[in-house]
């Protein structure tokens, strides 16, 4: 809805309910039903479990036609009462520095930074889902009413 607008990318979202996809919960058991030919496609799906399965000689692969890709955020942050706040600075500078996150894209995840390329996709290829609360929740209601109540 995002990319589409709320009118069309509704329309989108219950014509692919009408196909009576099974809704389940998690990446790596969508990943994992889907290289077993218990379902065809899978979604949500992350790369590293894919590119996981791929290497131990499973028969799934990407199906990487549609871009922006969308992705999680995941922050990093320093908690308030930290025991040692000035390690956890090093520790986040690191982290947020090249070299931290060419670390990142080596275990298979895509990092934030442009610039760098993991084995699946480039980071500047990927687009942050709205992590807002109130439209997270929104989204969620949203989803269930049309895919679990069909």
């Amino acid at each position: 809805m995002q990319i589409m607008g709320k009118e069309e990318g509704l329309k989108y979202l219950e014509a692919l309910a009408r196909q009576n996809p099974i809704v389940r919960y998690g990446g790596t058991l969508n990943a994992m039903l889907t290289a077993a030919g218990e379902v065809e496609i899978a979604l949500p799906i992350n790369d590293n479990n894919v590119d996981s399965l791929k290497k131990r000689g499973a028969p799934v692969d990407w199906a990487k036609k549609i871009k922006p890709y969308w992705g999680d955020l995941h922050p990093i942050a320093l908690v308030a009462k930290a025991p040692h706040p000035n390690a956890s600075k090093l520790f986040i500078d690191f982290m947020l520095s090249q070299e931290g996150q060419e670390m990142v894209a080596q275990v298979g995840k895509i990092p934030p930074r442009t610039g760098l390329t993991t084995q699946t996709v480039r980071s500047e290829d990927v687009m942050p889902i709205d992590p807002t609360i109130d439209k997270t929740e929104y989204y969620q209601k949203l989803l269930r009413q049309i895919f679990e109540n069909k």
